[in-house]
C-alpha cells in the first residue's frame, strides 16, 4: 500500500513539473500572440521553435553548440576531478574545514568575473579563461556537498566496517562513498547548473562563438526571434542534463540497495 502511495506521489510530482513548464510556455505564446507583450520584447514560443529548427536545418548552430558543449564538459570534468578530492580532504581534516568554512559559505557573493583580466594575462585570449571562470562557479558546490555527505555517513556503517576489519580503501569505496554518493550527486547537479550558467554568461563577453555569443549577437542585432531560439535551446539542454543526472542517480541508488 505504501509503495503504491509513493508511486502515485512521484507521478503527481512529475505531472506538476511538466504542467508548470507547459503553463509557462502557453502563457508566453498567448501573451505574445494577443499583444499583451510587444513582440519586439517577446516572441511566441512557436516562432522560437521555428527559428530553432531553421538553425539546425542550415547548420549554423552546430559550431556554436560544439563550442559551448566542449567548454561545459571541460568545466564539469575539472570541477569533479578537483572538487570531490578537495571535499574529501575537508572531511578528513576537520581543522581545514573549520578554517575554510566561512569562505566557502560566502563564496558565491564574490564576483568571479573580475578576475578575467588576470586570467587573460596568464592564459591569453583562449578558451581557458572562460573554462576557469566557469569552473570557479561550479567547483564549490561539489566541494561543499562532498564534504557534507561524508560527514553524514551513519556511524553504524563505520562500526560495521570496523567489525569486519576493513582497511581504509575497502571501507571508503564499499561503505563510505556509496553512503555519501547522494550528496555528491546533489553537488554535481548544482555544479551542472552553475557551470552551464557561467559558460553561457562568459560567452556573452569572453568569446566569439558559442550559444552565449549567439544570444548576445542577436540581441545586439535586434534579431529577437533568433535570440529567443538560442535561449530556448539553452533551456532544453539544461532540462535534458538535469533529467539525465537524476536518472543516473536513481539507477545508482537501485544498484546500491
Amino acid at each position: 500500500m505504501r509503495a503504491r502511495v509513493r508511486r502515485v506521489r512521484r507521478r503527481l510530482v512529475r505531472a506538476t513539473r511538466v504542467g508548470i513548464i507547459v503553463a509557462f510556455f502557453s502563457f508566453v505564446e498567448v501573451a505574445a500572440r494577443a499583444g499583451w507583450i510587444d513582440q519586439l520584447a517577446l516572441v511566441p514560443v512557436t516562432v522560437m521553435v521555428q527559428q530553432l529548427i531553421e538553425y539546425f536545418q542550415n547548420g549554423q548552430i552546430y559550431p556554436h553548440l560544439a563550442s559551448t558543449g566542449a567548454s561545459f564538459l571541460s568545466t564539469i570534468m575539472l570541477a569533479i576531478v578537483t572538487g570531490i578530492p578537495f571535499g574529501i580532504a575537508l572531511w578528513r581534516i576537520p581543522v581545514l574545514e573549520r578554517m575554510l568554512n566561512p569562505y566557502l559559505t560566502s563564496y558565491y557573493a564574490i564576483p568571479v568575473f573580475v578576475f578575467y583580466p588576470l586570467l587573460i594575462v596568464f592564459f591569453g585570449i583562449t578558451v581557458w579563461p572562460l573554462i576557469l571562470i566557469s569552473w570557479a562557479y561550479a567547483v564549490v558546490a561539489v566541494v561543499v556537498n562532498t564534504s557534507y555527505g561524508f560527514r553524514e555517513v551513519p556511524l553504524i556503517l563505520r562500526k560495521v566496517a570496523r567489525i569486519h576489519r576493513l582497511g581504509w580503501w575497502p571501507r571508503f569505496w564499499k561503505v563510505e562513498f556509496p553512503a555519501a554518493s547522494p550528496y555528491v550527486f546533489n553537488g554535481l547537479k548544482l555544479a551542472v547548473a552553475y557551470g552551464l550558467v557561467a559558460v553561457i554568461a562568459s560567452e556573452f563577453i569572453l568569446s566569439t562563438r558559442g550559444l552565449g555569443w549567439v544570444i548576445a549577437y542577436n540581441y545586439n542585432s535586434f534579431q529577437v526571434s533568433k535570440m529567443y531560439a538560442g535561449i530556448l535551446l539553452v533551456l532544453v539542454i539544461s532540462i535534458f542534463v538535469y533529467v539525465l543526472l537524476s536518472l543516473v542517480q536513481r539507477r545508482l541508488g537501485h544498484v546500491r540497495r
